[in-house]
């Protein structure tokens, strides 16, 4: 294998001192912009470069990276926190196997969650965020679950919201349990809103509601815009 860094010799004469790869400058003169990035090999294009934002950072990639190799090149470790304790988690495979780096991406109006960072192939403008975490990654208010871990075994919340048995309360608890379930943002909204725009663009049609409130709605539409046409639709 190719020599990639050495550190100095703890011996007077040195073997070969002056083909030693030189580790950071070594980098440097290959204009390797990343300061974990391996000078040389890899499939990745080292001639197109790529932006990339990550909770709001922005980093350079190469063509051919994923998200992943991105990341570490550019010395990003944590990327997660786990589930229920929210503990600190890095990138641990390479493949659809990874439990940890699950991430947010941000395509425009659309979101998608869960997105693996070791199979999510990098482009120029990717948007990514971390999830599971408030406010922010390194700083996680969650990880307080952590210390209280003795409390918090498995299937503790069939014990102890239970209490006082009334179903006042238990709605207060379920306001929070549910506010904790889950890990990132669903894109359930802003799927239906896309699909919503694009219905309208495509046909320019107006959904006017139902009963007489919709005769009142289209018969308002035609006298603004005399073009339409008139088609009475009944949704079952």
């Amino acid at each position: 294998m190719p020599t990639v860094v050495q550190g100095a010799a703890r011996y007077a004469n040195a073997r070969h001192s002056r083909q030693r790869a030189r580790g950071r400058s070594l980098a440097r003169g290959n204009r390797v912009t990343q300061a974990f990035r391996l000078p040389t090999g890899g499939i990745i294009d080292r001639s197109r470069p790529l932006r990339f934002e990550f909770d709001g950072t922005a980093y350079e990639g190469y063509a051919g990276d994923t998200l992943a190799s991105a990341l570490l090149a550019n010395g990003v470790h944590l990327v997660a926190r786990s589930f229920k304790y929210h503990r600190p988690r890095g990138i641990l495979c390479s493949g659809s196997d990874e439990p940890n780096a699950l991430l947010q991406l941000d395509r425009g109006a659309r979101t998608e969650p869960n997105v693996r960072a070791t199979t999510q192939e990098l482009f120029d403008g990717l948007v990514a965020a971390s999830q599971n975490r408030w406010p922010s990654l390194r700083f996680d208010v969650g990880a307080i679950n952590n210390a209280l871990s003795r409390l918090l075994p498995a299937g503790f919340y069939y014990k102890t919201f239970m209490w006082p048995p009334t179903p006042r309360w238990w709605l207060r608890y379920e306001h929070f349990i549910r506010r904790a379930a889950g890990i990132g943002r669903s894109a359930r909204a802003s799927i239906r809103a896309l699909r919503r725009a694009g219905d309208r663009r495509r046909t320019g049609r107006a959904r006017c509601g139902t009963r007489s409130g919709a005769r009142r709605c289209a018969r308002h539409r035609l006298r603004r815009e005399p073009g339409l046409r008139r088609r009475l639709a009944r949704h079952e």
